[in-house]
């Protein structure tokens, strides 16, 4: 083995399999590179990857960088600071999640949406797929109105699964409405009772 001369004495040595370590002789290795070429740091435990670490991989460049870590059972990915967190494939940027934590997808401009997609591609968009009635549902917590979205064998649907009114609007302005007991409106929002329930003129 090589031992260095500082205080606290380091040294490089093969143990009796092989391996070759690198760290302080009174403690665990900091390194070990094994006979099968696997790189082991702050760990003797080989599971078998290529590079396996104990404890936190951090990375920086001029102030950010990106923090690799398991905690609370969850393995995490942290773009630390201020700074997002950008996905890649053939350096070109496919999507990022803001440092507000928001995910964006084929835009870099945060509009300040959860989600924000940009899609100029026909039908590049959002697609949901499955054997067992695939559905999208959006809901609001306050009194739990729910929409969904969903297919079903031949048919496709689009309302209310909850005792709430589905309306219809344009220019952020409502048109029509099919109230709770199914009866449409238009032109109103006062359920008289009837199917169809029109206020303005109309053409038959």
């Amino acid at each position: 083995s090589i031992t260095s001369s500082f205080a606290t004495s380091h040294r490089i040595w093969k143990n009796s399999s092989g391996d070759l370590n690198i760290g302080p002789s009174s403690l665990p290795s900091a390194l070990i590179q094994k006979v099968n070429g696997n790189i082991l740091l702050g760990t003797t435990t080989d599971t078998g990857q290529k590079l396996q670490v104990s404890g936190s991989i951090k990375t920086t460049t001029a102030g950010t960088g990106l923090q690799f870590y398991g905690t609370g059972g969850s393995g995490n990915i942290d773009a630390f600071g201020s700074n997002n967190l950008i996905l890649m494939t053939n350096s070109i940027e496919k999507a990022r999640i803001t440092s507000g934590g928001n995910l964006l997808l084929g835009t870099t401009t945060d509009s300040g949406k959860k989600l924000q997609i940009n899609s100029d591609t026909t039908y590049d968009g959002i697609q949901i797929t499955g054997a067992n009635i695939p559905t999208l549902a959006i809901i609001d917590t306050t009194n739990n109105a729910k929409l969904v979205v969903y297919t079903r064998d031949n048919d496709a649907t689009i309302g209310t699964e909850t005792n709430h009114v589905f309306t219809f609007q344009t220019n952020a302005v409502e048109r029509a409405r099919f109230s709770t007991n199914g009866n449409l409106l238009l032109g109103t929002t006062t359920d008289s009772g009837y199917k169809l329930s029109v206020n303005g003129t109309g053409s038959f």
